[in-house]
């Protein structure tokens, strides 16, 4: 392998490569392949890296913005290893009731502002790797962007600009501390996509309501899997006793909406229909959550897998649940997002049922695609019908699960679609 025709790529984002968790397999997806001398990824989170499509990480946590504040150190965070173990100064239940409030968030990112680069140890490491390219997906952490951007034009290094989150649009609000965090998210984001050579998206909707409002050339990518061929038969299919399945995050008040489809199968067992919901997620639920989802035998909450754990569930199971929150507040987020498990629901080629309002990006991607039964009520007569319809009509659940193969094929296969990516960071290398 010629490494000299592969730029020298920093990965640049809050969270680090993954095996299991959302965006960090995303990022995973993308780079699998790539040669892993050329690859580095600097990130801002306590999590411990778990991929090996890259051997050179550098960690800065909030632990480490802390430790710098109070001991004025000239050392600012440290490389990490997949072997490491996560560090953690403030316990999760109280880092996750502060991550609810706005004013905490942005007093937060005041604190990110004191984030230097050229700080030992992460100046060193910055400048042995010396980035050609620089792969960026920061969200909603504003306090990033500008560093990104000095860090580009001190190595003349090509920037890549990954958007999966929508932080950007206009949207009311009484908080101001709401108002004035996505102000300034909105500020950077556009200097960003101004300063860089490829802006990517993560589906259709969002690249064409940017297009629409901001003027931006984008292409999309979604999250890659490995496609395998599978023929499904309609005798194989169950018609009772059916496993439904959620894998994912319960965040964006997705939870409630799965409380929702539990009570609603304890409802139609009344009727002849019986089946259970298992919920895994990578994060233990608080009580409250705890107590809504787990439903006798109807839902329960069942732990979090890692990679393998996740195939074996997806291939295991009956219907396979996706759930978006109807509440304003959920949608302001996932309106413009296809979700990552979308793609990895599609390629098990299994029977999708999908809960959310028409008007957010996964929810219209599984209803343009017919790739699965969707609902968009919270009524309970509406739900129960659905789920009914699933348990009463195999020949559609066929239908869906083959036109869900075929997209998975079209827009997910890692084998051609990580081709295409890597071959623009190639092309970028020779991009005067």
């Amino acid at each position: 392998m010629d490494l000299e025709k592969y730029p020298r790529v920093l990965i640049v984002t809050v969270n680090p490569l993954s095996t299991t968790s959302n965006n960090g397999k995303t990022y995973d997806s993308f780079f699998k392949g790539y040669p892993k001398e050329r690859i580095a990824q600097l990130y801002f989170h306590r999590e411990i890296p778990t991929s090996d499509v890259c051997e050179n990480y550098y960690k800065i946590s909030d632990e480490d913005i802390i430790k710098q504040f109070l001991s004025r150190s000239e050392n600012l965070g440290r490389k990490v290893y997949r072997a490491d173990k996560e560090e953690r100064l403030i316990p999760e239940k109280i880092n996750n009731k502060m991550k609810k409030s706005a004013i905490v968030r942005f007093i937060r990112s005041l604190f990110w502002l004191s984030l230097d680069f050229e700080k030992n140890g992460v100046k060193n490491w910055l400048d042995k790797f010396d980035p050609e390219i620089i792969f960026f997906c920061g969200g909603n952490a504003n306090y990033l962007y500008n560093n990104v951007l000095m860090l580009s034009k001190k190595y003349n290094a090509k920037i890549v600009y990954y958007i999966t989150d929508d932080y950007v649009l206009p949207y009311f609000s009484l908080n101001i501390f709401d108002l004035i965090n996505r102000h300034w998210t909105q500020s950077v984001f556009k200097k960003m996509c101004k300063n860089s050579s490829l802006i990517l998206t993560i589906g259709d909707k969002m690249s064409d309501v940017y297009k629409e409002r901001y003027g931006l050339v984008s292409k999309k990518i979604m999250n890659l899997v490995q496609i395998k061929e599978k023929i499904i038969l309609n005798n194989e299919l169950k018609n009772n006793d059916l496993q439904f399945v959620y894998v994912g995050g319960l965040h964006s008040n997705r939870w409630k909406v799965l409380s929702f489809i539990g009570k609603s199968l304890e409802r139609i067992e009344k009727k002849g229909f019986k089946g259970t919901l298992k919920v895994y997620s990578q994060h233990q639920p608080n009580e409250k959550i705890l107590r809504e989802i787990n439903n006798k035998e109807y839902s329960r909450y069942c732990g979090s897998l890692d990679s393998e754990g996740v195939k074996k569930v997806l291939e295991e199971s009956d219907v396979l649940v996706h759930v978006e929150s109807f509440d304003r507040s959920s949608k302001k987020i996932t309106c413009l997002s296809v979700s990552t498990k979308i793609s990895e629901y599609m390629a098990s080629a299994n029977c999708i049922l999908a809960v959310g309002p028409e008007d957010v990006a996964s929810i219209e991607y599984l209803l343009e695609t017919e790739s699965g039964f969707v609902m968009n009520s919270m009524e309970n007569e509406d739900l129960d019908n659905k789920i009914i319809n699933i348990f009463q009509n195999p020949d559609k659940r066929v239908k869906y699960m083959e036109n869900a193969l075929l997209i998975a094929k079209k827009n997910h296969d890692i084998e051609v679609r990580r081709k295409e990516f890597q071959q623009d960071i190639l092309n970028l290398k020779n991009l005067k």
